[in-house]
């Protein structure tokens, strides 16, 4: 549901989707991502690297939650700690535009 919410703009209700959805599951792959990427859109920047790093937790490749989080760092002109995670992120999807170089 939260993807759902998220696809209609209604950032809030898949917000609260996720969190719900995390209480029952936190294991489950993309949950935290999802979460985060939303905060993150939200400029909820402490938020939303807790969510990011849990997702890394779990899947220390998955390069969305990867570049977020670089790009967390970058927003606060702190590259030194945003560019090696955006280096990572690269490194895992070579191929995604989306990723900042």
């Amino acid at each position: 549901m939260a993807d759902l919410d998220a696809a209609k703009g209604d950032d809030g209700k898949a917000i609260e989707e996720y969190r719900l959805a995390i209480e029952s599951k936190p294991s489950l792959p993309n949950l935290h991502y999802g979460l985060g990427h939303l905060l993150w859109k939200d400029l909820k920047v402490s938020e939303a690297r807790q969510e990011l790093e849990a997702e890394l937790a779990l899947n220390p490749q998955h390069a969305a939650a990867l570049n977020d989080l670089g790009n967390t760092y970058l927003m606060e002109h702190r590259p030194e700690k945003g560019l090696p995670y955006l280096a990572r992120a690269l490194a895992a999807d070579p191929h995604n535009s989306e990723i900042t170089s």
